[in-house]
């Protein structure tokens, strides 16, 4: 960036606007405030500062099979840093049970597991069991009256 002339003794607004991917992390320089993508700098002498970004990755989740009556909860939400701890949660619904979990989880087995943001968008793949289902008819249908109970 070409440098910008201020009169002495100025107070000049920045303001640093990530792109996509990324994130504001912190100003490096004599800002007023470093932790603020918008602070400002005094001008009483030439300054240089930094707007330091960070990349942000994406933890895509698939259903196996899909269409599967279930649900995923994750925290924290996304998108994250580099080395962020995510925890997910896998609830199947009307039937439908937690199976197990393909891609670089903690505990494989286990609906509740964690993994590890690393230097890349990650993939999981949450598979569920279908629902087990008997229908029972009577023949014919005026015939009688059918009644299932479980053991």
């Amino acid at each position: 960036m070409e440098p910008h002339t201020y009169p002495d003794e100025t107070l000049v607004t920045v303001n640093a606007t990530p792109t996509e991917g990324y994130r504001f992390s912190h100003w490096e320089g004599p800002v007023a405030d470093s932790q603020e993508a918008s602070t400002t700098v005094y001008m009483d002498q030439d300054r240089e500062i930094t707007a330091v970004f960070l990349p942000q990755y994406r933890l895509v989740v698939e259903f196996e099979p899909p269409g599967a009556e279930a649900s995923i909860a994750l925290a924290p939400a996304g998108p994250y840093d580099e080395n962020t701890t995510v925890t997910l949660l896998a609830t199947g619904h009307d039937g439908w049970t937690f199976s197990h979990w393909e891609g670089a989880v903690n505990d494989a087995n286990s609906p509740q597991t964690t993994l590890l943001i690393g230097s890349a968008d990650a993939t999981v793949i949450a598979v569920f069991a279908p629902p087990i289902r008997v229908t029972a008819t009577a023949s014919p249908s005026v015939g009688g009256t059918i009644a299932t109970m479980t053991r």
